[in-house]
């Protein structure tokens, strides 16, 4: 049956697909499935100290790991996105969340809203999310793989100078069942950004003992 005589009016063609049809979706689409991360990092970390407060950039994210579909590294070159499983809000919004809420839980001082841009001296923290992924790049031993990029910079508005205390990658990949399913690579996922962040922690520690 060729398209024209398939569609000649909406009633005529809502009953050829309701008596057998010519359309090619024979099955309808799989319904979409939405996840969200659980970041659980060390519940009790050494406690920081820092003499100035922190004022942090909201997160960015490079390019192909942006948006909410989860992403499988299948070649050095090739990734592909699941457009039926999901985050429900995307990642790196998720992961910027749950910087901001660890940050003081591990004694970072965040500055107030109400700080002002000529305060003396503040440290910028810019969060940066490199990559987001599922790895099958090795069927046989597949990983959730994640690389956090922090930047501390110092500003110092009385001598008008600036420094950068840290500029870092911190990565983690947290093994997955040969077949697995979407559920296991986000609590997979949600382990390897913790696992960043205990790496982040330790760079802290260096700095602010």
């Amino acid at each position: 049956m060729r398209p024209s005589t398939c569609i000649r009016s909406v009633g005529f063609f809502l009953l050829l697909l309701s008596a057998a049809g010519c359309s090619p979706l024979r099955q309808p689409p799989p319904a979409k499935a939405f996840y969200l991360l659980d970041i659980q990092p060390e519940s009790q970390p050494q406690r920081l100290s820092p003499a100035v407060c922190f004022r942090v950039r909201p997160m960015s994210v490079q390019s192909p790991f942006s948006g909410t579909s989860l992403i499988y590294r299948t070649s050095e070159t090739a990734y592909q996105r699941d457009y039926y499983n999901q985050f429900l809000v995307p990642g790196d919004q998720q992961i910027g969340e749950a910087l901001a809420a660890w940050l003081p839980a591990v004694g970072v001082v965040l500055c107030p809203d109400t700080a002002t841009e000529d305060q003396t001296e503040r440290l910028i923290l810019e969060p940066h999310l490199e990559a987001l992924y599922a790895d099958f790049r090795n069927p046989d031993s597949p990983s959730a793989y994640v690389r956090l990029r922090f930047a501390i910079t110092a500003h110092d508005r009385s001598c008008r100078c600036s420094r950068i205390l840290l500029n870092e990658s911190f990565e983690a990949a947290v093994d997955v069942p040969s077949n697995p399913t979407a559920e296991q690579i986000v609590e997979a996922t949600s382990q390897a950004v913790a696992e960043a962040f205990g790496q982040f922690h330790s760079a802290l520690e260096s700095l602010f003992p």
